[in-house]
């Protein structure tokens, strides 16, 4: 198993990774988001952040939804199941 990262080391390549999010006013309050990238939301050029699939299928950035959490973290993938 992975370890959580501090996210100024994660990829900014468009690799999905799993981000932490830490409350602003109390960091130990926080929870994870899962299959995040880096990268620019369909219809919002020229602002890039951690982004994700919202539950009706439509891109959001982490950070403004959140806007009581911070991105502080992050970890690679866990990798498939073998079959």
């Amino acid at each position: 198993m992975s370890e959580w990262l501090p996210i100024e080391t994660a990829p900014k390549d468009g690799t999905t990774i799993d981000v932490w999010l830490s409350g602003r006013i109390n960091s130990n309050i926080g929870f994870r988001e899962t299959d995040v990238w880096w990268g620019t939301v369909s219809g919002q050029e020229g602002q890039a952040g951690w982004v994700l699939i919202e539950d009706d299928g439509t891109e959001g950035y982490v950070d403004l939804l959140h806007d009581s959490y911070i991105v502080t973290h992050w970890m690679p993938l866990p990798k498939p199941p073998l079959t």
